[in-house]
């Protein structure tokens, strides 16, 4: 009986923390999503002959404007920090944070197949122990 309390333990701390790396799996895809959608913009920007854009203010809102400079941009790379860089180098940022997003996905995607197979072990060895 003992035993199986702590299998019924087991079993909910690993959904538990299944459904935590589901979320997480979830945020990270919006992220990946987000920062693939900012890189075609900005090889859209920089193959444009035009410096007419639609810029979004917030809120649904957006306005036409101008670019002045197409060759730098304003990056915040952390912590408030802003930075100039060409889009370029900001393509290339963008290419290294997809990266550690896609690692850092597949590492979620391990584990939580792992959980997974050891939730559908437990279930079995329940099965099994209510038809003996």
């Amino acid at each position: 009986m003992e035993n199986e309390q702590e299998k019924i333990m087991q079993l909910t701390r690993i959904e538990r923390e299944s459904e935590e790396l589901e979320a997480n799996l979830q945020f990270i895809d919006s992220q990946i999503l987000e920062l693939e959608t900012i890189n075609i913009t900005l090889l859209e920007l920089t193959s444009s002959k035009t410096n007419e854009i639609i810029s979004f203010l917030g809120g649904r809102i957006f306005v036409k404007a101008n670019i002045e400079e197409k060759d730098k941009l304003f990056v915040d790379v952390g912590s408030g920090v802003i930075v100039r860089k060409s889009p370029v180098e900001t393509i290339n940022i963008i290419a290294s944070q997809l990266l550690k997003l896609k690692d850092a996905k597949a590492q979620i995607e391990f584990q939580l197949n792992s959980y997974q197979n050891h939730i559908r072990r437990l279930y079995e060895e329940a099965q099994q122990n209510n038809i003996n």
